[in-house]
């Protein structure tokens, strides 16, 4: 019976043993399972990484565009000025070119007398003859 109780608890212990071998293979599992998930995030730490680097440099490029833009807008205020003072020479101009043609004009009526004149000289030279 000594015997038989020996047999039947090497038995059990042995199925102790089987059970504990389980136990760390399935935790060994866990553990390479865990392993492997830290490793995927840190992959994506490192992936969320290169996405806030990228965003950065849009926002950079965002910035100097912005930049750009207000320097375009500072031009074309220049520019604007530019045409306003070119549009107040010129009505300058267009007052001058009448101012011209309104002397122009009376030149042309004291032309026109002097030839009238000389008509009437002219006449009265044939009358003289």
């Amino acid at each position: 019976m000594c015997w038989e109780a020996a047999g039947e608890c090497w038995e059990a212990a042995g199925e102790c043993w089987e059970a504990a071998r389980e136990c760390w293979e399935a935790a060994g599992e866990c553990w390479e399972a865990a392993g492997e998930c830290w490793e995927a995030a840190g992959e994506c730490w490192e992936a969320a990484g290169e996405c806030w680097e990228a965003a950065g440099e849009c926002w950079e490029a965002a910035g100097e565009c912005w930049e750009a833009a207000g320097e375009c807008w500072e031009a074309a205020g220049e520019c604007w000025e530019a045409a306003g003072e070119c549009w107040e020479a010129a009505g300058e101009c267009w007052e001058a070119a009448g101012e011209c043609w309104e002397a122009a004009g009376e030149c042309w009526e004291v032309a026109r007398e002097c030839w009238e004149a000389a008509g009437e000289c002219w006449e009265a030279a044939g009358e003289c003859i």
